[in-house]
């Protein structure tokens, strides 16, 4: 299971250097900062077979100076079974003095364009609504 993690971490890296040009190995590098994760919370829905491919979506769901918080979402090709859900918290951490830091105000500016908050306070009924709002959309 802690596959589905990585996979779901490795495709939130790449969206970031796609779509927002923010490598995270190349910040760690010339700047010394970077993020640790503080805490994962994931939903197994469904398995995600040997060598099929998946559709991985992600989004900033809360942040602060100190903190940032993902959903990401682990789907089959067509966009119609949610295989998982993982909730990730984020920290910021300095490399040098190998401490938790603050976003800076760059990167404060990024995640207010990146924010897209949902109105359900647990990761439970998160997976709930995505698994309703699927439904609709495969009757239609």
């Amino acid at each position: 299971n802690s596959k589905y993690i990585d996979y779901m971490i490795n495709a939130r890296e790449d969206h970031l250097k796609t779509y927002y040009d923010l490598d995270v190995y190349a910040r760690i590098k010339n700047e010394k900062r970077g993020w640790v994760v503080a805490k994962n919370e994931i939903v197994y829905r469904r398995p995600a077979l040997l060598m099929e491919e998946v559709n991985i979506q992600s989004q900033v769901l809360q942040y602060s100076p100190r903190h940032l918080q993902v959903e990401i979402g682990m789907y089959n090709q067509d966009h119609t079974e949610l295989k998982a859900l993982l909730w990730t918290v984020f920290v910021p951490f300095d490399m040098v003095t190998m401490r938790a830091d603050q976003h800076t105000d760059s990167l404060m500016q990024l995640l207010q364009q990146a924010h897209l908050p949902v109105q359900e306070p647990t990761i439970d009924e998160r997976v709930k609504a995505v698994q309703e709002q699927l439904a609709l959309v495969g009757q239609e």
